[in-house]
């Protein structure tokens, strides 16, 4: 069984490290509840409910919550890291720790992918719902009812961003383009220059979103995060491309029954690599898991054993010399 754990927190959780899995009786770590005063936060926006699953932390809320406080943060001009882990985020997780602090170490952390889903109902952990960065994104585009949230996209092939940009500023919905910067292939110092957080911070930003690929992204995000303006932001690797029409998502029907991957690998063949290795891992992960829960039952049913053993044995060694002591008084008694 995958190690499960709930902590109510505020701002920061610590979770433990890799591999915390197997049998319920092992001792881990206890979640720490640190707390870190941000300007005049109500409670309500504070507070996260949020439950671990292989080492990263989830937060139990749909749609219209994570919009709610991804809204929240942007009006009250407060810092909002949103991460949005699937299965690629969950085995990655697992070998770079890097990786996987960008995800515990963000404001809001969202169930991108069904099978995490499934897993959580083998769990009994109540996540609603599979909360999908892209479609937030697209709950946020259709709301012509509040002002449009200003958006800004940072990465992605060249060209794509200023077509998504175009798209969404000729809609006149619910968002707001005011920009795009191509980075190109560099490295991560690279693209975290102060020229390159000049020109992004010269434009009034309410939503930063990154698309650099996801560990790069998160990587990225982390680095600059503290120097950036833009109250929220987020990796959400293929959203600039849906917006610019160069990848098309998967019918919702599909994205329901958790066959949008298939659709992904139809759209971008590349991507089926990703996909089967990460399968592949998961699945390795499960067994190994598996067979580290059998090894330890059978450890606690020899101690068990041994423990019964050795219980006699101080038994009889005690009854043995109580008959020892009664012979040995009964003859000097006789003398």
């Amino acid at each position: 069984m995958i190690f499960r754990c709930r902590c109510e927190f505020i701002r920061t959780v610590q979770v433990p490290a890799v591999g915390a899995l197997g049998d319920p009786h092992l001792q881990f770590p206890d979640l720490s509840i640190l707390i870190t005063n941000y300007k005049d936060y109500s409670m309500e926006a504070f507070c996260r409910q949020s439950w671990c699953l292989c080492g990263l932390p989830f937060d139990a809320v749909d749609t219209s919550s994570a919009i709610s406080a991804l809204k929240r943060a942007i009006k009250e001009d407060v810092p909002f890291f949103l991460s949005t882990p699937n299965l690629n985020f969950l085995m990655a997780a697992q070998t770079d720790s890097a990786f996987r602090e960008s995800v515990i170490n963000s404001d809001l952390s969202i169930a991108d992918g069904m099978p995490l889903i499934w897993m959580s109902r083998l769990l009994n952990i109540p996540l609603p719902e599979r909360v999908a960065g892209s479609s937030l994104m697209e709950a946020l585009f259709a709301d012509k009812n509040t002002s449009p949230m200003r958006v800004y996209f940072f990465g992605g092939e060249p060209g794509v961003g200023e077509r998504a940009c175009q798209v969404i500023n000729q809609a006149g919905a619910g968002l707001q383009a005011v920009g795009h910067y191509c980075p190109g292939f560099g490295s991560i110092e690279e693209m975290s220059t102060r020229e390159v957080i000049d020109e992004i911070n010269r434009h009034e930003i309410d939503f930063l979103i990154v698309s650099l690929g996801a560990k790069k992204g998160q990587a990225w995000i982390e680095k600059n995060r503290h120097q950036l303006k833009a109250p929220a932001i987020s990796h959400l690797g293929a959203v600039i491309n849906f917006f610019a029409g160069t990848v098309k998502r998967a019918p919702v029907w599909m994205q329901r029954v958790g066959l949008e991957w298939l659709w992904r690998i139809l759209e971008e063949p590349s991507l089926w690599k990703r996909y089967f290795f990460d399968g592949l891992e998961l699945v390795q992960y499960l067994r190994s898991n598996s067979a580290r829960k059998a090894r330890l039952t059978n450890c606690k049913l020899v101690l068990s054993k041994r423990s019964v053993f050795f219980h006699n044995l101080r038994h009889f060694s005690s009854q043995a010399n109580e008959r020892s002591t009664t012979q040995r008084c009964g003859m000097t008694a006789k003398v």
